[in-house]
């Protein structure tokens, strides 16, 4: 077995911060880290350039999804068959479950019967907590559990600037002072219920509230919908672009509740960025979410229920106390996921398999 390995992190996106940190903090390990690019062709280039030890695989769907059922399942064999091709060389699969399908997917079913070829295929899969392991072993029908391990996903404590206060960025926004703030962030598809959560904003008859919206949102088509359900109520502020990364702290200091109201989800990553800036949140009770959060650092409702999500809402609105300490004790429950712990695990679970 190597004592130093050399490792291909494939695909990368270069706007990704979990992927920058663990590959910074495994390069500080001493292993030799190698950008594999954003998709596309591999083989040849892992063979014959790179000879990696450890082939670590993230997202699946830039190899598995086309825009047509017969170029998927071309795609999709030929991606199972590289992978093999590798295998067999002597190097070693891993592969991160950040999500199950791509959220966009025309042909979820068919990428789950790929994703079950690949369970077998790989070497360790890697997910980011208990339930979301028990959600993968349950829709990929794992045989041997024991090939998935427990990371919990790193903090972004430190990555992003955190050294304006409420009242600074409020005023950035453009926001009253003495208004209470909804906020949600990240990119808008429609598994994360934005939908949803306009709907049940407009019915709080509460016109100290404020509601923002910030983040990309790809489909003409939802973005469309947003505008038109918006509909005049100046309580409802849209951001529809890419946040920089130093304007993250805005939103996120202005925020008195950050509302999350995913339809469904295997990992957050705005939810860890949220309580590492210590921000009160309010989920859905999916296993997933309620695991990162728990009661005692924010609050949950029932999911896919507007009429409970309303209901939370105005509970929380009468009794805004908590909300503070609970904020504080996101924070420090985030502090114990950093990076540099998450490098350290996934180096014991590459050293696991030789």
């Amino acid at each position: 077995m190597p004592n130093k390995l050399k490792i291909v992190h494939l695909p990368v996106y270069y706007d990704n911060a979990y992927q920058k940190l663990l590959m910074d903090e495994l390069r500080k390990l001493g292993h030799e880290v190698i950008d594999g690019g954003g998709g596309g062709n591999f083989l040849r280039t892992c063979l014959f350039k790179w000879k990696p030890d450890i082939f670590h695989l993230h997202w699946t769907h830039p190899y598995m999804i086309k825009y047509n059922l017969v170029g998927t399942i071309f795609r999709a064999c030929r991606f199972i068959l590289e992978l093999k091709i590798i295998k067999i060389t002597g190097t070693k699969l891993v592969w991160t479950v950040h999500n199950l399908t791509s959220h966009d997917s025309k042909y979820p079913k068919l990428e789950i019967f790929f994703l079950k070829i690949l369970s077998l295929i790989v070497d360790k899969t890697i997910v980011h907590g208990k339930a979301a392991k028990q959600i993968v072993i349950k829709k990929l029908e794992i045989k041997h559990p024991e090939k998935i391990s427990v990371i919990p996903h790193g903090n972004y404590i430190g990555y992003y600037p955190d050294n304006v206060s409420n009242e600074q960025s409020r005023i950035e926004l453009r926001i009253k002072q003495d208004s209470f703030v909804l906020l949600f962030f990240g990119q808008i598809h429609p598994y994360k219920g934005v939908s949803e959560l306009i709907s049940t904003f407009k019915k709080l008859n509460n016109q100290n509230l404020i509601l923002i919206i910030a983040g990309v949102i790809p489909s003409q088509r939802l973005h469309e919908e947003v505008n038109n359900m918006i509909s005049g109520d100046t309580r409802i502020f849209v951001y529809p672009g890419y946040i920089e990364d130093n304007k993250f702290q805005y939103f996120l200091h202005a925020a008195d509740l950050v509302v999350l109201p995913y339809r469904d989800i295997l990992s957050s990553g705005s939810l860890i960025l949220a309580m590492g800036f210590g921000c009160c949140c309010l989920v859905p009770d999916l296993d997933v979410l309620v695991e990162m959060i728990g009661i005692d650092s924010g609050y949950i409702y029932r999911k896919n229920d507007q009429e409970n999500l309303q209901a939370t809402l105005n509970k929380i609105l009468n009794n805004t106390s908590e909300i503070h300490d609970k904020g504080t004790i996101a924070r420090k429950k985030v502090e114990y996921w950093s990076f540099k712990t998450v490098a350290k695990k996934t180096e014991s679970i590459y050293f696991s398999i030789f």
